[in-house]
């Protein structure tokens, strides 16, 4: 049975350190009142890009039992590999893995390692002004970037 429901997108901006801003977030449920929040982080459905595993497509939710029933109805077959979700299990178990200080500067990194060979990328936009993006691909290509970092160090 489908019935009329009124959706409501808010977007809601981050803290600094990037981490939800759960006093406002708890204002806008106290004023709305929803009966369901579909709460995306990073800003789609998938919260495995933050942990480097946008490849394999997995996501999480938490939600009353009640609900979940009517989530496993609509749920797919076979949606999620079991690489994938193992991959995702490990990354929730130790959520801050990929979250390295290097104390370097970003901009220069990225120099650095271009004159290596090897190209990251930075971001000069206010939020993310001196964090780098590192894309990997193959086991040479890994072990090309860890020479490089190891020999900046």
């Amino acid at each position: 049975m489908l019935q009329c429901v009124t959706l409501s997108r808010l977007p809601l901006p981050r803290k600094t350190d990037f981490s939800l801003d759960v006093q406002r977030i708890t204002e806008v449920i106290e004023h709305e009142k929803p009966k369901i929040i579909f709460l995306t982080s990073p800003n789609n459905p998938d919260g495995s890009k933050r942990a480097g595993l946008a490849g394999l497509r997995v996501g999480y939710g938490a939600f009353p039992l009640s609900i979940i029933e009517y989530l496993w109805r609509a749920k797919q077959p076979y949606n999620v590999s079991v690489s994938a979700e193992l991959s995702a299990c490990a990354a929730l178990q130790n959520p801050t893995y990929l979250e390295v200080t290097a104390g370097r500067d970003a901009k220069k990194l990225k120099e650095d390692l271009a004159k290596m060979g090897v190209m990251i990328r930075h971001y000069s936009n206010k939020e993310l002004k001196g964090y780098v993006r590192v894309t990997v691909g193959k086991p040479d290509q890994t072990d090309a970037l860890m020479d490089c970092l190891t020999r900046l160090s």
